[in-house]
């Protein structure tokens, strides 16, 4: 967030907040309702109306109901649509897994992509417990966005073991901490708390995935919130959390790590974010669009037994988050379904776009051992055959001797055979999912 990076720093003096958690809480006291941009404001609203749809189309879920379940009984926050409050902590994790469960909310792409709209659940808790008013949340959502994707903009974490999340505790800490009515160097201590705990392994999100996927920034929001509680009580936190010899960028995202694009009293970023189209990582909304058009082309859907192979062009992050193990080609659990390339793009052919009940079927396929057995999943036991790129059929599930591939461009932007309409790029609509984003 230094000069060279295209920010601003705080006039306050800058031996004072040389620190990038110096920086970090200047920036979040900077930002206020009066100098959001209107069309910004409509659009957090958006957010927080989609936002808001997804916890509400989730609340039946298994994992939304087992996240209501373990938090605290009582205190200032409400626990959406379960007639009872927790605490502010305790309401960020429940209902941030009610937002993220789905995996319907809305996405960032960049180094790393992420979910800006996972923090919004622990800002509406803190808002709630301290009395806020709308105009003070919505500053606070836009300070969290813009500390997210800055931070997303910085450095690439998934290639080092790390997931996304973790940025998720500086951005929620910065909002809820603004909310709480923290003074600069309170805020400074709960953010360097914030970071030092920060840390979330990308095992979350490799493999065969679990109920913990939806729940993963959730806990990280509930962390950040305990850091803006301690620091209010006191608490100090650790000096150079970001620069010390032991500190996140020497340990976690490098010596070079720096969020880009804040600039004091600036906040614009939510304007990046995209809402989606499809229950269904965002990487894979342009592949399921293109699938869309295929199908009406061809005049209705496919029969299994009529498609030879599917050749899918991706790019580089595509292929390595849904396409690029053994658990997305035959996915057992609905959170994997949802990050399957190959399952997306059969039950679009054949079945037709993913909706929220598509899912459903993975863990029936597998005689109800979905979340821990094996099994196939839509491309395989519903098509009653395998395929592989180079289009040699295989019956009663070959996937498993012979994996099809997906095939990535390496260090390129989103695209496809079949590019999506160019909608949303302005004029205050929402940006349409599968529309070619950001460099990955």
């Amino acid at each position: 967030m230094g000069p060279d990076a295209g920010t601003q720093v705080s006039e306050a003096g800058d031996e004072a907040v040389n620190d990038l958690a110096s920086r970090l809480a200047a920036y979040a006291l900077s930002v206020t309702f009066e100098g959001l941009a209107r069309e910004t404001v409509h659009r957090l609203k958006l957010h927080l109306l989609d936002s808001l749809g997804c916890a509400i189309a989730a609340n039946d879920e298994e994992a939304v109901s087992a996240a209501a379940a373990c938090v605290p009984e009582a205190g200032a926050a409400t626990v959406w649509l379960r007639g009872r409050s927790s605490t502010v902590g305790g309401a960020a994790f429940a209902n941030g897994v009610a937002v993220r469960s789905l995996d319907f909310n809305d996405t960032y792409l960049s180094l790393e992509p992420a979910h800006p709209s996972d923090n919004l659940a622990a800002l509406l808790a803190a808002a709630e417990a301290r009395g806020r008013g709308g105009r003070e949340l919505l500053a606070a959502a836009a300070v969290a966005y813009d500390v997210q994707c800055a931070l997303c903009d910085g450095m690439v974490l998934r290639d080092k073991g790390w997931d996304h999340p973790t940025y998720g505790s500086f951005s929620v800490a910065a909002g809820c901490g603004k909310l709480f009515g923290l003074d600069a160097d309170r805020l400074r201590h709960a953010l360097s708390i914030a970071i030092v705990t920060s840390p979330v392994l990308r095992q979350t999100r490799a493999g065969a995935l679990s109920a913990w996927k939806g729940c993963a920034f959730a806990h990280a929001a509930r962390n950040a919130v305990q850091a803006c509680e301690a620091a209010e009580a006191g608490l100090t936190g650790p000096e150079e959390a970001f620069e010390g010899p032991m500190g996140f960028c020497e340990v976690v995202a490098g010596a070079h790590f720096e969020p880009r694009g804040l600039r004091d009293g600036v906040a614009r970023r939510v304007h990046d974010a995209y809402i989606k189209r499809y229950p269904a990582e965002y990487h894979a909304q342009s592949a399921i669009e293109a699938c869309e058009r295929i199908v009406r082309r061809h005049g209705g859907r496919f029969h299994p037994g009529d498609v030879d192979a599917v050749l899918v062009e991706t790019f580089s992050a595509a292929e390595q988050i849904i396409g690029g193990d053994a658990s997305k080609w035959r996915p057992t659990t609905r959170e994997t379904a949802d990050h399957s390339l190959p399952y997306l793009v059969a039950q679009t052919l054949v079945l037709g776009p993913p909706t929220l009940q598509s899912y459903r079927g993975v863990v029936a396929a597998v005689g109800g051992a979905g979340r821990h057995g094996e099994g196939s999943g839509a491309g395989g036991r519903r098509a009653g055959r395998s395929v592989s790129e180079a289009g040699h059929s295989q019956p009663g599930g070959g996937a498993a001797r012979r994996r099809p591939r997906v095939r990535g461009t390496r260090g390129r932007a989103a695209r496809s055979r079949f590019e999506p309409d160019e909608r949303g790029a302005g004029g205050g609509e929402i940006p349409r999912a599968g529309r070619a984003g950001p460099g990955v």
